[in-house]
């Protein structure tokens, strides 16, 4: 300790003041000193002499230590003195400041005076809390931490409360029945659904084997898998699809989803049922269209046969005519034998009696004269070559009536439309010739893969309504020609034509404009669906009192096209 000379207003002495001196600074680990009212040092401790950087005996009645300090410090050390030296009252004041200097570390100071009335001094003591406030910082930024960790942790626990109870709500919301099992088998959570079906309550779930609840679903976890297995739990009487999915650890530990598949069990059934329905339906159906199609067949072939019945009279006809003079011929040619035998006979009789004697040869020359043999002889020929055309012209006729009659089989064949055309105006003929001239105009076209006697059928309707629509005399006109891989057959006709409000009727089944007798009604029709089954059209083009014509346009089908 360093005592000035700076006097100080007291009535004690210098060895009292010493020994005061002493007590202050006695024990002090800090930097003390002792001002007079003017701020010059009275004393000062050897740790403020440190402080400070002086020695120590320059201290005593120094007024530049303040220099010592930065500006701030200064006027807070003033002011703490000044504070202490209020008139009568013993105070004492403390303030933290921070000391910065030039070239040393910032340091943190506790400045605190407490004033010495009976000295009129004050003490101003200087504690370098440096440490204690790094210390204290660290700890505060510690306990910061601790508090930012336990309010994260805090946060992070209501999260997981609130993503529980979040979880819980969701499952139990679930319709599915929901199970987890740890790998012991044993049951850890489940949700509502599956508490309502077992009818028990959370507590008495909880920890239970699982295996007792799968037996009611007739199954067990060995038996259950990802995809997942169709069982009927018998108390419910409900189906379910029960799937086990096993954790990433494999240890037996999952979760079971029972999916109610009982509406999806009752469509399957119902449907499976109706499957069977539509199956005998389409038996039926099947059957149905089957006997539909041979009384098609059977109704196509009738109205063949009812074509023919009409046209029975004129065929007959047209058979009769021939068969008629081969039948005369043949009596001419009985005749003609005859005469030829008994020339013969009497022949023999003359030669017998002379061998060819003048006399006899005059009696056979008047005996082959009186007969005729030389006519007979060359009428013989006529009557032959006559009689063969006749039978021919009817074999024509059978032939293509045969034709006509006979059923198409399944397979369609290469054919010649315009034989087909020949071969039923043939058939018509008689139907045709007294009503109308016939005009023939053939166009070049290929074979087509087809019906032949379907087709004729067709042909022979569309000649027979041509012939039947001309009152008196008129003309029948038979086109063919080829264009864009079509084959076309015109029949037109200078008959009393169809009137407009008809002609979207024609082809309707039993529709007819003739006369009763003179049609079934079917054959327009038929001619229709028999054509639209060769891919094919059939149009008309009427002027009533000036005709109609019907055109049939027909695919060409190859048979190359055909096969591939």
């Amino acid at each position: 300790m360093n005592l000035g000379e700076t006097r100080i207003n007291s009535a004690a002495g210098p060895e009292v003041l010493d020994e005061m001196f002493r007590m202050v600074f006695a024990g002090a680990t800090s930097a003390k000193i002792i001002l007079d009212p003017g701020m010059k040092i009275v004393a000062a401790s050897d740790e403020f002499s440190k402080l400070i950087g002086r020695p120590p005996a320059s201290l005593p009645g120094s007024e530049a230590w303040l220099e010592m300090f930065p500006a701030g410090v200064r006027a807070k050390i003033v002011s703490l003195h000044g504070f202490c030296q209020e008139e009568g009252a013993l105070l004492s004041g403390r303030e933290e400041i921070p000391l910065i200097r030039e070239g040393e570390a910032p340091r943190t100071l506790m400045v605190s005076a407490r004033s010495i009335p009976s000295l009129a001094c004050s003490v101003i003591s200087f504690v370098d809390i440096t440490d204690r406030k790094k210390t204290e910082t660290e700890l505060e930024s510690a306990r910061g931490e601790q508090e930012r960790k336990h309010t994260e942790l805090r946060d992070v626990f209501s999260q997981v409360v609130k993503a529980k109870q979040e979880w819980e709500e969701s499952m139990d919301r679930i319709a599915d029945l929901v199970i987890l099992i740890d790998e012991t088998g044993r049951i850890r959570r489940c949700n509502r659904a599956f508490a309502v079906l077992v009818k028990k309550g959370f507590n008495e779930i909880l920890g239970t084997p699982i295996g007792g609840f799968l037996a009611d679903f007739d199954t067990s976890v060995e038996e259950l898998n990802p995809q997942g297995v169709e069982c009927y739990h018998w108390d419910s009487d409900r189906w379910f699809s029960v799937k086990f999915s096993e954790n990433a650890y494999n240890n037996g530990a999952g979760i079971i989803v029972c999916h109610d598949i009982s509406e999806m069990k009752r469509i399957s059934l119902e449907l499976q049922e109706s499957h069977r329905q539509l199956e005998r339906s389409r038996a039926e159906l099947e059957q149905a269209f089957d006997d539909l199609k041979s009384t098609e067949a059977q109704m196509v072939q009738r109205e063949k046969m009812a074509s023919l019945g009409q046209l029975a009279a004129g065929m007959a006809h047209e058979i009769n005519n021939p068969m008629g003079f081969i039948a005369s011929n043949l009596l001419s040619l009985s005749r003609y034998a005859q005469k030829i035998v008994d020339y013969l006979l009497e022949e023999r009789t003359l030669l017998g009696r002379d061998a060819l004697g003048g006399e006899t040869a005059a009696a056979l020359e008047h005996l082959r004269k009186r007969m005729k043999i030389d006519y007979v002889l060359k009428d013989i020929v006529d009557l032959v070559e006559e009689s063969l055309e006749g039978a021919d012209r009817v074999k024509k006729i059978v032939q293509d009536l045969k034709s006509y009659s006979r059923k198409d089989g399944e397979e369609r064949q290469a054919a010649d439309l315009i034989q087909c055309l020949e071969s039923t105006i043939n058939v018509v003929w008689n139907e045709i010739k007294y009503k109308a001239t016939v005009e023939k105009d053939y166009g070049e076209i290929p074979m087509t893969l087809c019906h032949p006697q379907a087709l004729n059928q067709v042909f022979m309707n569309l000649l027979v309504n041509a012939a039947q629509a001309i009152e008196v005399q008129g003309t029948i006109r038979i086109r063919t020609w080829y264009e864009d891989e079509n084959i076309f057959v015109s029949i037109a006709d200078s008959g009393q034509g169809i009137l407009p409000e008809n002609q979207s009727r024609l082809f309707e089944p039993f529709f007819t404009t003739k006369e009763v007798g003179k049609g079934t009604g079917l054959g327009l029709s038929v001619s229709y669906d028999i054509v639209k089954k060769h891919d094919g059209e059939i149009r008309i083009c009427s002027t009533p009192g000036q005709g109609s014509t019907f055109t049939v346009v027909i695919p060409v089908v190859r048979e190359e096209s055909h096969g591939a």
